[in-house]
C-alpha cells in the first residue's frame, strides 16, 4: 500500500535470491497515514494465493486524528481454471497538522484515499488471459491559501481509473513464450493553481517474448528473450470561462484571456526495447541485456542504459552479485502522487532517466536464522524529479506551495543490513544506508537522505499474539553550507495484533512515539503521537 519515502528516486534495494519460498501473508497493521507517500495501485495486479491462504479479508480501523483503515479483499474461485480477485480499500485522516513554516499555528488537514480493482484470470490449456480494471480518487487540501481563491490550491481532487487485457503462456514446453497486456490508463487531477482541470489519459502495449536455448534436444537453463514497452501520452488542460485563476501580485486573471497562466502540455509516444539473455544453473545467475529507449515529441530522443545482472552463489548459504540497471522513469501523473501528491505543476515535468544503479554486494548466512548483507551502489539520474518549494505574498501574509522541476543528480551509497530469526518466535532486522549525492540544482537535495537507518522487531511468544517495534531514522542533505538541513526523521512505533479465534483479530499500533515534528514532504508535517486499532476477518 504504502512506499518508503527515502526510496522514492533514490537507490532500489537488489533483490537478492529467496533461501526459501514463504507463504504469502496478510498485513497485521495499517501505516499511519501521513508518514509515508502514496504508493499508486500498480497497473498489473498480481494474484499469489497459496492454498492454505483465507480467500476473504477484511480490515477495519480508527483512529486520534479521524484515522480510517478499511481494506477489503476476496478470491473467488469460480472452477479451477476461472478466478476473480476484488479489492478495495479506503484510508486516510483528518485533524489539526502542524503549520511547519508558521511556528505555532496549525491547520486543518484532511486526506482521504480510495482505492478499488477488480481481476479476472481464466485458464486455457496452454495460455491465461487476463482483464483487470482499477479505480482511485484522493480527496485532500493543501497548506492555507488566501481565503477568496476558493478551491485553486487548496481543495484538490484526484481521480484515476484503468482498464487492462493481457495474456500469459503457461506451458514451458513451447518453443516461445509470450506475457502481453493492453491498457488504457485516465487520470484528471483538479483544482490546480495553474488549471482548472489537467487530465491525462495514456495507451499502453507491453510485451515479453522469450524462448529456451535448446542445444543437442536438451534445455540448457538459457533463455534469450524481448521486452517491448510502448506508451502514448496524451495530456489536456481545461478551465471555465466562469471560473478564474490567479497570480501571485494579486491581480485577478480570467484563464480565457490570460493562457500564460496555464500549463502547456505537449502529446508524446515512448518506445522502450530490452533484449536479454538470462543463464542460472543453480551457482550461476546471469542476465545480459540492454535498454534502449526511444522518445517522440517530448523528452531526449535516444537514451540506452545496461541491463546486467550476475549472481554467485557460494557453498549454500552465502551469494555474492554485481548489477548495472537503468531504464526510463515515466512521470505521469501516478509517478507525480507518489513522489508528492501536494506539489503543483508549473510545467510539464520530463520524464526521468536512469543513466545506471550499479551495485556490488554480498550477501550471507553464517548461522541458522541469522543473515547480513553488505553493498557499494552508484546511480545517476537524468532529470531527477524533485519539488521545490516556492513562497508568495497576499496581504502581508506569506503562503507555501510547491512545484515539480527537474535536475541532474547522482549518489554513492554503502548499505549493511543484519536480521535474525528464531522458530518463529523472534524476529528483527537492523539496516543503515549512507549517500554521498550531487546534484546541477542543490536545491534538489533538500529532501535526500544523507543517512538512513531503519530497525523492526516482532515477537511470538504465543500462538496468536504479534508484538512488534519499528524506529526509522533518517537524516537530510545539506544543499548548501549557509542552509539549515530538513528536520530528521525520528519515527520510533509499536504494535500488538490478537487473534481470538479462527479467523478474527484485534490489531492495534502507535505510531510517532516521540511526539516529534518531521516532514515527509516539504512543508507538510507527519502527524504527531497518534494511534490506530480495529478488527481483521480472515475468511
Amino acid at each position: 500500500e504504502i512506499m518508503d519515502a527515502s526510496k522514492i528516486n533514490t537507490l532500489p534495494a537488489v533483490e537478492a535470491p529467496v533461501v526459501q519460498q514463504q507463504a504469502a501473508e496478510y498485513a497485521i497493521s495499517a501505516t499511519p497515514f501521513q508518514q509515508l507517500p502514496v504508493e499508486t495501485m500498480q497497473p498489473f495486479p498480481v494474484v499469489v494465493t497459496p492454498p492454505s491462504t483465507p480467500a476473504g479479508y477484511i480490515r477495519a480501523g480508527y483512529g486520534n486524528y479521524n484515522n480510517l483503515d478499511l481494506m477489503g479483499n476476496y478470491l473467488f474461485t469460480i472452477t479451477p481454471q476461472d478466478k476473480l480477485d476484488a479489492f478495495f480499500s479506503m484510508n486516510g485522516m483528518k485533524g489539526k497538522l502542524d503549520n511547519m513554516y508558521e511556528p505555532g499555528e496549525k491547520w486543518k488537514a484532511h486526506y482521504y484515499r480510495t482505492r478499488a480493482a477488480l481481476d479476472y484470470r481464466h485458464k486455457f490449456r496452454t495460455t491465461e488471459l487476463q482483464t483487470a480494471g482499477q479505480f482511485g480518487l484522493s480527496n485532500f487540501n493543501t497548506l492555507p491559501t488566501p481565503g477568496n481563491w476558493g478551491d485553486y490550491g487548496s481543495n484538490q481532487k484526484f481521480t484515476s481509473g484503468s482498464v487492462l487485457v493481457g495474456a500469459q503462456s503457461t506451458d514451458n514446453q513451447l518453443p516461445m513464450n509470450f506475457i502481453t497486456s493492453g491498457e488504457v490508463m485516465i487520470y484528471k487531477r483538479k483544482h490546480e493553481l495553474s488549471n482548472n482541470e489537467s487530465r491525462e489519459g495514456i495507451f499502453r502495449l507491453k510485451g515479453d517474448l522469450f524462448a529456451p536455448i535448446v542445444a543437442n534436444g536438451e534445455l540448457r537453463n538459457q533463455i534469450i528473450g524481448l521486452n517491448v514497452e510502448m506508451n502514448y501520452v496524451a495530456n489536456h488542460a481545461s478551465s471555465n470561462q466562469d471560473q478564474y485563476l490567479y497570480d501571485f501580485d494579486r491581480t485577478r486573471v480570467s484563464s480565457e484571456t490570460s493562457p500564460a497562466t496555464r500549463v502547456d502540455f505537449r502529446n508524446y509516444t515512448t518506445v522502450g526495447l530490452n533484449p536479454y539473455y538470462t543463464m542460472n544453473n543453480g551457482t550461476w545467475n546471469i542476465r545480459a541485456g540492454i535498454n534502449v529507449d526511444l522518445a517522440f515529441n517530448f523528452g531526449t530522443k535516444v537514451r540506452v542504459s545496461p541491463d546486467i545482472t550476475a549472481q554467485y552463489t557460494i557453498a549454500k548459504n552465502y551469494l555474492g552479485y554485481i548489477q548495472a540497471t537503468g531504464g526510463r522513469i515515466l512521470n505521469d501523473f501516478r509517478h507525480l502522487e507518489q513522489v508528492n501528491p501536494y506539489a503543483m505543476m508549473g510545467s510539464q515535468p520530463i520524464n526521468t532517466y536512469e543513466q545506471v544503479n550499479a551495485a556490488i554486494g554480498f550477501k550471507g548466512s553464517p548461522v541458522d536464522g541469522l543473515w547480513f548483507h553488505v553493498a557499494v551502489a552508484f546511480q545517476n539520474l537524468k532529470n531527477d524529479l524533485h519539488t521545490p518549494l516556492k513562497d508568495y505574498t497576499w496581504d502581508n501574509k506569506t503562503y507555501y506551495y510547491t512545484t515539480f522541476a527537474n535536475t541532474n543528480t547522482q549518489n554513492t551509497s554503502v548499505t549493511g543490513d543484519i536480521s535474525y530469526k528464531f522458530n518463529n518466535i523472534v524476529k528483527t532486522g537492523l539496516g543503515v544506508t549512507y549517500y554521498s549525492w550531487t546534484a546541477d540544482d542543490e536545491m534538489a537535495l533538500k529532501f535526500k537522505p544523507q543517512l538512513e537507518l531503519n530497525w523492526t522487531f516482532d515477537l511470538n511468544p504465543v500462538e496468536g499474539l504479534n508484538i512488534g517495534a519499528s524506529y526509522t531514522h533518517i537524516k537530510r542533505c545539506k544543499p548548501f553550507d549557509d542552509m539549515a538541513r530538513t528536520e530528521s526523521i525520528n519515527a520510533l512505533g509499536a504494535k500488538v495484533s490478537y487473534n481470538f479465534f479462527a479467523g478474527v483479530s484485534v490489531y492495534a499500533q502507535v505510531n510517532n512515539l516521540l511526539n516529534r515534528k518531521y516532514m515527509w514532504y516539504d512543508g507538510y508535517a507527519a502527524e504527531r503521537f497518534n494511534f490506530l486499532g480495529g478488527l481483521i476477518f480472515s475468511f
